[in-house]
């Protein structure tokens, strides 16, 4: 069975990383992930269940054993303080987030936590993402693996736990960070390695829209598509900010949505930038930038009023256009109220 993480100090799981990269082969068809922005939150204890049901995005009387989601937590406004995967152990839930967001999800889960048997601390993993075309191959031989589980399923083994993020061919594994010098040998064979590059990819041109700490409690759940992405359960009953969101979702009054935006000719853009329409009028902001070294653009995903008939801009003076990307999936408030 998958076993708790052991303190790591992080100049050892620094130097292992250092290692690894070092070692990787860059050219190699499959990509692994060392995603050191992100981290983990273990809530254990009898109550576990009930306390999140009340805190959280997630239908807990449907996320059984071995199973993971997406899933957010809010305020009593509905704005959102933290976005995350929740997996369900069968012994305890684990909630992997970036990095910035978990010293404040602590503390505020703990202001509910005395009223519950639960137990609330950041755990010692390495998160691992893997992509790539038919990179099930790779992560088969690296870990040993006989098969991999379908999507939303977790796989244990005493090292690791292994998870498929929807439908696609990328997969996510949590690591004992003690452990991971014991895979330095698998990964450099096996994958190009690096630390979060091409995940963040990923998610941004599936539109797959994550917080950081720069735009924590900024944004209620349907700016960032999470209502279109499976991370809200409008079935499962009350949840802190769950009144506000149920009602925006029923009014479907959401102008602004997370959009893909593809920046080039040298040009960059931040968190929280702003974007502006033909007029000079400011449409939204970018909420997630990573560079594509193999083109050389900035892919960013942008919380836009948006029509297809319009342009967007970087400036006020509307110069520097940027290309606006479909949504890879469908976006249904009505259909979005049943799940």
């Amino acid at each position: 069975m998958f076993s708790n993480a052991k303190n790591t100090t992080v100049n050892n799981i620094q130097d292992v990383i250092t290692n690894i990269l070092s070692k990787s082969c860059q050219n190699n068809k499959y990509n692994a992930s060392i995603l050191t922005a992100y981290s983990t939150i273990l809530i254990a204890g009898e109550d576990r269940e009930k306390f999140l049901q009340g805190q959280i995005s997630a239908n807990m009387t449907e996320l059984p054993p071995l199973s993971c989601q997406l899933a957010v937590a809010c305020d009593y406004k509905g704005r959102m303080y933290t976005t995350f995967r929740i997996i369900n152990t069968g012994e305890n839930y684990l909630l992997i987030m970036h990095e910035s967001l978990i010293e404040d999800t602590i503390n505020t889960l703990n202001k509910y936590a005395p009223f519950f048997k639960v137990k609330i601390e950041r755990s010692q993993y390495i998160s691992i993402g893997f992509s790539g075309s038919n990179v099930q191959t790779a992560i088969n031989k690296a870990f040993k693996l006989d098969i991999l589980p379908e999507s939303g399923q977790v796989q244990t083994s005493e090292d690791l736990l292994i998870f498929k993020i929807n439908k696609s061919a990328v997969f996510q594994c949590l690591l004992a960070a003690d452990r991971l010098k014991a895979y330095i040998t698998p990964l450099i064979e096996n994958f190009s390695v690096d630390t979060g590059n091409k995940w963040c990819l990923n998610n941004i041109y599936n539109v797959i829209p994550e917080l950081r700490s720069e735009i924590s409690y900024k944004y209620i759940p349907q700016y960032l598509n999470q209502t279109s992405i499976d991370a809200v359960s409008f079935r499962k009953g009350c949840f802190t900010g769950q009144e506000i969101i149920t009602r925006t979702q029923n009014l479907a009054t959401v102008k602004q949505k997370t959009y893909h935006i593809t920046i080039s000719n040298n040009n960059t853009i931040d968190i929280n930038d702003p974007l502006f329409d033909s007029d000079g009028k400011v449409i939204g902001n970018a909420i997630q930038i990573e560079r594509d070294h193999s083109n050389k653009n900035y892919e960013a995903l942008a919380v836009i009023k948006y029509n297809k008939d319009q342009q967007v801009f970087l400036d006020s003076n509307a110069k520097q256009i940027v290309k606006v990307n479909n949504i890879p999936y469908s976006m249904n408030a009505k259909d979005e109220l049943n799940k």
